[in-house]
């Protein structure tokens, strides 16, 4: 029976997939009310082929939803077929995200880089500054698959393999390098959702990014020097026994030359189109896998991937699938509350009060509960910037979405419950607790205030200049 749910769930996850860019293209009614039924069979097949103990937080969000529909009159068939699809376009970036990982799992470019700059990366700080840059990359195409790819190859190539302190240098240099890149990547959803969903400049929200990035890295170089300067880390050393392959260097161009064709196209279309970016981006991966497999003659290898993909990989997404579509449904509900209206008034008034306690800060903070509730990151993000979205507020989006963007970036750093920390201390043995609060606290701690000094002046200075 079980094979016959997971069948199931691979073809109405499959079938949602193609219908949303149908539909996003050529709205039809009927097709709309398609989607919706498709979801609701989505999930409960879902729920049936998981257990009710593991499926607790999409039930939780539904029956919540259903409640507050409930008491405000609100529940209907048209209000559930809108809610049901409020999410499709972060569902269908989120399922076809992972094609254009098939294209970077054909080479090791990663291994490759490293190795032919072994001689230029030769001390504690500069490879710290490496791993975190490199994850920049990596997350690009491989999203939470970059952590455990970029931390057995550093343990690969090092020869200080039983060091704790090691370990914990590790450890930290590729959490906080993956948590960085939700700052800026187009290609990651929590930023490319908040972009859209704030209708922010994409070109000023890349610059706030990148200029956090920097101040990330910066500060996880800070924190190592203090630890080598106390003595507390032993010199790296490469393991010999990893040699430069002859082949390196061109596989490096072939590497850089993705990364440029891959976001190059992303940003062609988003100037070229008035397509929002959660649409450009699915479209982007698969030309790019089409492009590059076909340019291979490795169309044997593509069709392998796209028939392992809807047999097995795809039913691995369908609880996250079901998680956004029960946030899109909450969102959908409290917008038919005067719940906005609550928030902002309480927090005008905190404002007149505390000039810094304004909804900037909050935001940060609110992301960080969520995620010791549990929520992962991108879940969060749906349930604040749908929320935001719809609220009369006179701060500019761009500060927003680095609120938001800051916020998911300090929770997957230090909330033991999320899938990046969750995926680490599977690899390193270490308790969640340990990797995220204990290790990451103060950097994130730092990272908030930084982050909050930009903001609060920004927003002061355009405040005086009106």
């Amino acid at each position: 029976m079980k094979k016959i749910f997971r069948f199931g769930l691979s073809v109405t996850l499959i079938s949602y997939v193609i219908l949303h860019f149908i539909t996003y293209f050529w709205e039809v009614n009927y097709l709309m009310y398609t989607i919706a039924i498709i979801g609701v069979m989505l999930f409960v097949l879902t729920l049936l082929t998981y257990k009710l103990t593991m499926f607790k937080l999409p039930v939780f969000l539904l029956s919540l939803a259903f409640l507050i529909l409930i008491i405000t009159n609100n529940l209907s068939i048209d209000t559930l077929i809108i809610s049901f699809v409020e999410m499709k376009n972060i569902i269908g970036l989120l399922t076809i995200a992972p094609v254009i990982g098939w294209v970077f799992s054909e080479k090791p470019y990663i291994e490759m880089l490293i190795i032919k700059y072994k001689k230029i990366i030769r001390t504690e700080i500069r490879l710290c500054f490496s791993i975190v840059l490199l994850m920049q990359l990596l997350s690009g195409f491989l999203l939470f698959s970059a952590i455990p790819l970029m931390y057995n190859f550093v343990d690969k190539i090092s020869t200080n393999k039983d060091d704790p302190n090691w370990e914990k240098f590790k450890s930290t240099s590729v959490l906080r390098g993956f948590s960085l890149s939700t700052l800026w990547l187009i290609s990651s959803p929590t930023f490319t959702y908040s972009v859209d969903s704030m209708n922010a400049s994409i070109w000023y929200s890349l610059l706030q990014g990148v200029v956090f990035l920097l101040f990330g890295v910066g500060l996880s170089v800070v924190f190592l020097n203090s630890k080598v300067n106390r003595n507390e880390i032993d010199r790296f050393h490469f393991d010999r026994r990893e040699e430069e392959s002859n082949h390196a260097s061109s596989t490096l161009i072939e590497l850089i030359l993705l990364f440029i064709l891959f976001f190059g196209l992303i940003i062609i279309l988003y100037v070229l189109t008035n397509i929002e970016l959660m649409v450009i981006i699915p479209i982007s991966c698969v030309i790019i896998a089409l492009f590059y497999y076909g340019r291979k003659e490795k169309r044997g290898v593509l069709m392998f991937h796209f028939k392992d993909y809807f047999l097995h990989k795809s039913i691995s997404l369908s609880y996250q699938v079901c998680v956004m579509m029960s946030a899109g449904v909450l969102v959908f509900s409290l917008r038919k509350t005067t719940f906005e209206n609550i928030i902002i008034e309480n927090i005008e008034k905190t404002q007149d009060v505390l000039p810094v306690i304004n909804i900037m800060s909050i935001i940060p903070v609110i992301m960080v509960l969520l995620g010791f509730m549990g929520l992962g990151p991108l879940t969060a993000t749906v349930l604040i910037a749908g929320i935001l979205s719809n609220m009369s507020i006179s701060y500019p989006p761009e500060l927003l979405v680095l609120s938001i963007t800051m916020g998911n970036a300090i929770s997957i750093l230090i909330s033991p419950l999320v899938i990046p920390v969750v995926l680490l201390s599977g690899i390193n043995g270490m308790s969640t607790i340990y990797n995220g609060i204990r290790l990451n606290l103060k950097y994130a701690i730092c990272l908030y205030m930084l982050s909050q000094l930009y903001l609060q002046g920004i927003f002061i200075f355009f405040k005086i200049i009106d």
